[in-house]
């Protein structure tokens, strides 16, 4: 899975959870509600200040959007 496919699937789990509409996220976080849904679904990949700024709108700690993204998604390094 893509990072950012993650990102979104983790973005959503997490709002679900809160019981919170994109629309309420967004006006929480001070984000636009078309960069919630875009982030959501994976088509835009977020700025470590947008990560910050969702996490907060969400109740939640910036790790919680990146968990499961880690080290197993990352690209094959040259040795």
């Amino acid at each position: 899975m893509q990072p950012n496919a993650g990102f979104g699937e983790n973005a959503r789990r997490l709002r679900a959870v809160a019981r919170l509409t994109q629309m309420e996220v967004a006006d929480r976080s001070g984000l636009h509600m078309t960069e919630v849904s875009r982030l959501e679904r994976g088509v835009k990949d977020p700025r470590l200040s947008t990560i910050v700024r969702l996490a907060y709108g969400l109740g939640v700690e910036p790790a919680e959007l990146l968990a499961g993204l880690g080290r197993a998604e990352a690209p094959d390094r040259p040795s």
